[in-house]
């Protein structure tokens, strides 16, 4: 949803930080050994079926704590907060309905290469976990490499050998 922003309206973005995967994407085989983690997606999108297992602590918990490196990377009172918001009233249906009808076909989008030929504007940094559970479906040296532009040069992103902070020149 942001880089559709910063595309469609640079003009009402100052800067943009990315916390998450960008859509310069290009698929890769190796990028199939990420996918099991993203199982619940599907789920979570489905009518009914999505609102039900967000009510549910177990997959809740999951979504916050299941791609945690260490047993102590969330304490029992965050995840507790996490929980609790997560199901309060209509959450759980705004949930579903968020990656039914933008995180899913946003994702397509990415998968499908519709953004590689966009060129972003907004000056941008990418932020991604160095030890994130799924990095190779996020970030790897050959879906990192793009062109973006400005009004006044043209550049060439740095390659990115491992997840990290990345400036996305403008």
């Amino acid at each position: 949803m942001g880089f559709r922003l910063c595309y469609d309206h640079p003009e009402r973005v100052a800067a943009f930080l990315c916390l998450g995967p960008h859509p310069y994407l290009r698929f890769k085989p190796h990028m199939l050994a990420g996918i099991p983690q993203l199982w619940f997606q599907p789920v979570v999108a489905t009518p009914r079926l999505g609102p039900w297992a967000l009510r549910a602590d177990r997959l809740a918990r999951h979504l916050l704590a299941g791609g945690t490196t260490t047993g102590d990377s969330i304490t029992a009172e965050d995840l507790a907060v996490f929980v609790s918001r997560l199901h309060a009233e209509g959450h759980p249906e705004a949930g579903s309905a968020l990656y039914r009808n933008l995180i899913l076909p946003e994702m397509g989008r990415f998968a499908s290469g519709t953004y590689r030929k966009r060129r972003l504007t907004v000056p941008t940094v990418s932020l991604m976990g160095a030890v994130s559970p799924a990095p190779a479906l996020a970030c790897s040296a050959s879906t990192a490499t793009r062109r973006t532009t400005s009004s006044a040069t043209s550049s060439t992103a740095p390659r990115i050998s491992s997840p990290m902070i990345v400036p996305m020149p403008s």
